[in-house]
Protein backbone atom coordinates (compact mmCIF):
# COMPACT_ATOMS: atom_id res chain seq x y z
CA UNK A 1 0.00 0.00 0.00
CA UNK A 2 1.47 3.75 -1.01
CA UNK A 3 1.45 6.26 1.23
CA UNK A 4 0.14 9.40 -0.11
CA UNK A 5 1.19 13.11 1.63
CA UNK A 6 -1.01 15.90 0.58
CA UNK A 7 0.27 19.60 0.63
CA UNK A 8 -2.24 22.46 0.17
CA UNK A 9 -0.62 25.32 -1.17
CA UNK A 10 -1.58 29.15 -0.48
CA UNK A 11 -3.65 31.04 -3.07
CA UNK A 12 -2.46 33.99 -4.16
CA UNK A 13 -6.55 35.48 -2.50
CA UNK A 14 -5.12 34.69 0.61
CA UNK A 15 -1.37 36.02 -0.03
CA UNK A 16 -0.24 39.28 2.26
CA UNK A 17 0.38 42.20 0.79
CA UNK A 18 4.01 43.21 0.00
CA UNK A 19 4.03 45.28 3.12
CA UNK A 20 3.68 41.83 5.31
CA UNK A 21 1.21 42.85 7.85
CA UNK A 22 -2.23 42.31 6.16
CA UNK A 23 -3.38 45.74 6.49
CA UNK A 24 -5.36 46.93 9.15
CA UNK A 25 -7.18 45.21 12.18
CA UNK A 26 -10.78 45.20 12.80
CA UNK A 27 -10.23 45.97 16.12
CA UNK A 28 -7.91 49.10 15.56
CA UNK A 29 -11.32 50.13 13.56
CA UNK A 30 -13.82 50.14 16.64
CA UNK A 31 -14.99 53.33 18.23
CA UNK A 32 -15.98 53.53 21.97
CA UNK A 33 -19.49 53.41 20.56
CA UNK A 34 -19.00 49.97 19.01
CA UNK A 35 -17.33 48.74 21.51
CA UNK A 36 -20.13 50.08 24.02
CA UNK A 37 -22.81 48.29 21.98
CA UNK A 38 -20.53 44.58 21.73
CA UNK A 39 -20.43 44.88 25.42
CA UNK A 40 -24.35 46.09 25.75
CA UNK A 41 -25.40 42.94 23.59
CA UNK A 42 -23.00 40.25 25.49
CA UNK A 43 -24.69 41.73 29.01
CA UNK A 44 -28.53 41.03 27.09
CA UNK A 45 -26.99 37.40 25.61
CA UNK A 46 -25.73 36.74 29.15
CA UNK A 47 -29.24 38.04 31.20
CA UNK A 48 -31.53 35.65 28.32
CA UNK A 49 -29.36 32.79 29.23
CA UNK A 50 -29.96 33.94 33.05
CA UNK A 51 -33.58 33.84 32.59
CA UNK A 52 -33.63 30.52 30.47
CA UNK A 53 -31.33 28.83 33.40
CA UNK A 54 -34.31 30.09 35.83
CA UNK A 55 -36.80 28.77 33.96
CA UNK A 56 -35.60 25.33 32.67
CA UNK A 57 -35.15 24.75 36.82
CA UNK A 58 -38.11 26.35 37.82
CA UNK A 59 -40.14 23.28 35.63
CA UNK A 60 -37.84 20.93 36.80
CA UNK A 61 -38.46 21.38 40.15
CA UNK A 62 -42.15 21.75 39.49
CA UNK A 63 -42.52 18.40 37.76
CA UNK A 64 -40.26 16.33 40.29
CA UNK A 65 -42.52 17.55 43.10
CA UNK A 66 -45.75 16.36 40.57
CA UNK A 67 -44.11 12.98 40.46
CA UNK A 68 -43.89 12.98 43.89
CA UNK A 69 -46.78 13.84 45.49
CA UNK A 70 -49.90 11.13 45.99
Amino acid sequence: MALVVLTALPSAAYALPAGGTGGTSFLSNLSLRDLTMIVAGIGVFGALLIVVGVVGLRRSRAARRASIAP
